[in-house]
């Protein structure tokens, strides 16, 4: 295969002109190879810029987490506190007998607006505790049951004593959102707990990520906290998918047509149950950009010095082509199919020489010719007779549209494989046809009725291919016992033109003989469309028929019929059938019993 490829290619390079392979050998011997050494430059600057830049954002990203991470630690120490106040538990826990000493005792607890005051980060302090003489003021809230089904709410009450991070709403401040310090402060004599909410201004993080040209967002959840250069990521990047966060390390991403690297690390700060994700994001076109702008000049430079050398060669060219033109034009005649063209150019020359073995070649070609129209016309009718021959064969005893089919196929597949299958299956059919003209009144033996029908299923399988498989077994002991002939096929030909009809692939057919309790079993069960109770019903109807109606069914009918004269009333086709499963058709004979009269 590839022999014949190459052939044509050097083919397809001979009858160019003396003038385009000049100029070919150009792009071959110089042009070519510029392009790949440029290529390779190219790509190994590109390959480095884009490691450096990966390298330096790596590097930033474990810089901005660390950052990050010390940033978070004010809220943190403040929870850390505040898990440990007994001032807070001793307020918290209090049962108030009236408003005024609520007041009073909420007064004197400073420590929340003490924490604000000292530490800008920290937005706004909620304290949300069960205690019904507490009266909400926005500082401290009794829960209720919109609160305590948020997610936050849930899962920082289920995780006692860690740290949870949500992207929040306050609903103090119209529902704006905030980073949300929350965590689930247990009181141990009171046996109670409270759940602390802090509301972090994460603008401060704006202050780290501003240190770094590479967009970089801060992520919890969902959620983005806060972003770089945010007309980059909010027109083209976010969302990002939900694969990605997943996994830390080095990805590549496409949106837009757009190439970005995306560097993600997972930042857990201390006694949390959840996490923050920190994506660098890296355009690869940036990156790329001084690489580019050396492959565009590299690229107009090759280009101005190929049209150069192309010019050059074109006219050096046609100075030496002037007589290989006459002999290409004389040439053309020939390829419009004027074989009685004859070359003649004076000279001996190599040109010359040309001429004279095309001219010995044009008259070789036409000899060719005539032999082969001579061949084909042989073989034509060879074939033709070979069809008429096999068609008279199987005419008489098959099917005329299996006939059909099987003689294609075997055409078919003549024509293009010529292998030995085709000559085993052509064997198969005609002991098939041979049998079905043998055959007689006279009971045969399971294994010569089995031999015939394998001999019909290798046929089909030749036929459909893939589309159909099957199984034969015979128990040992039921080769030699005596059955009706032509008691089986009609039982496999009907799995395979009812059963199997609309099988796309996989068709199953399975045919068993098999003793059991002194009865000759015989089965056919096949995987087709199955068949429907109704249909079923009419089917058993049809088979105590002697004449098929619509003539669907003679062959079980035939078959049914003559068991049933043979052996009794208690013998005949059996069948049962489970829709888009299968569908099994069978019969027993009693062994060494009499036949009926």
């Amino acid at each position: 295969m590839r022999k014949r490829v190459l052939l044509k290619y050097l083919t397809n390079i001979n009858d160019l002109s003396i003038r385009k392979k000049l100029v070919f050998s150009f792009f071959i011997v110089v042009f070519i190879p510029i392009m790949i050494t440029g290529y390779y430059l190219t790509h190994q600057l590109r390959q480095i810029s884009i490691n450096d830049a990966m390298k330096q954002s790596l590097d930033d990203n474990k810089r901005i987490a660390k950052q990050a991470n010390s940033l978070l630690q004010i809220p943190i120490s403040i929870s850390s506190q505040l898990l440990i106040d007994n001032q807070l538990e001793e307020f918290a826990n209090t049962k108030y007998e009236n408003k005024s000493q609520y007041v009073s005792a909420f007064q004197q607890y400073k420590r929340f607006d003490e924490y604000m005051d000292l530490y800008d980060f920290v937005s706004n302090i909620r304290f949300y505790m069960n205690n019904p003489t507490m009266i909400d003021n926005w500082r401290v809230i009794q829960p209720d049951g919109i609160e305590q089904k948020k997610p936050w709410y849930a899962e920082a009450v289920k995780h006692r004593g860690y740290i949870g991070w949500y992207y929040a709403e306050d609903f103090t401040k119209n529902n704006r959102k905030y980073l949300t310090l929350v965590r689930r402060i247990d009181f141990l004599h009171d046996n109670n707990y409270g759940l602390l909410v802090l509301d972090l201004d994460h603008s401060y993080f704006n202050t780290i990520l501003d240190e770094y040209t590479s967009p970089t967002i801060i992520i919890n959840g969902s959620d983005i906290i806060t972003a770089s250069k945010n007309d980059l990521i909010e027109n083209d990047i976010t969302p990002l998918p939900s694969k990605l966060l997943k996994n830390n390390g080095t990805f590549d991403l496409k949106v837009h047509n757009h190439s970005y690297k995306l560097v993600i690390s997972s930042l857990k700060p201390e006694s949390s149950y959840n996490n923050f994700k920190i994506v660098t994001i890296v355009p690869v076109k940036t990156i790329t950009k001084v690489a580019n702008q050396a492959s565009m000049l590299a690229f107009v430079f090759i280009l101005i010095s190929s049209i150069i050398a192309i010019i050059l060669i074109y006219f050096f060219s046609k100075f030496l082509s002037n007589r290989i033109s006459r002999l290409s034009i004389q040439i053309n005649e020939v390829t419009k199919g004027n074989l009685d063209t004859k070359l003649d150019l004076a000279g001996n020359d190599e040109i010359g020489k040309l001429a004279n073995q095309f001219n010995f070649m044009i008259d070789n070609i036409k000899n060719l010719l005539n032999d082969i129209k001579e061949a084909e016309a042989l073989k034509n009718l060879q074939v033709i007779r070979e069809k008429e021959i096999k068609f008279k064969m199987l005419a008489s005893q098959i099917n005329p549209h299996f006939l059909y089919n099987v003689l294609e196929s075997i055409r078919m597949k003549a024509l293009i494989n010529g292998d030995k299958e085709t000559s085993d299956i052509v064997k198969k059919l005609g002991y098939l046809m041979r049998r079905n003209l043998e055959v007689s009144s006279s009971d045969v033996p399971v294994k010569s009725e089995f031999e015939m029908v394998e001999s019909y299923l290798a046929i089909q399988k030749f036929r459909f291919g893939s589309r159909l498989s099957y199984d034969i077994y015979m128990d040992p002991l039921a080769k030699t016992i005596n059955i009706p002939p032509l008691s089986v096929q009609p039982l496999v030909e009907n799995a395979l033109i009812h059963g199997l009809r609309n099988k796309e692939k996989d068709g199953f057919v399975s045919l068993k003989a098999r003793l059991i309790n002194n009865e000759l079993l015989i089965e056919v069960v096949d995987n087709g469309q199955g068949i429907s109770q109704e249909k079923l019903k009419e089917i058993k109807e049809r088979l105590n028929e002697m004449n098929d109606l619509d003539g669907k069914h003679i062959g079980l009918s035939n078959v049914h019929q003559r068991l049933l004269l043979a052996y009794g009333e208690n013998y005949g086709i059996k069948v049962e059938s489970e829709p888009n499963f299968e569908t099994r058709v069978y019969f027993t004979i009693p062994l060494g019993g009499i036949k009926s009269a």
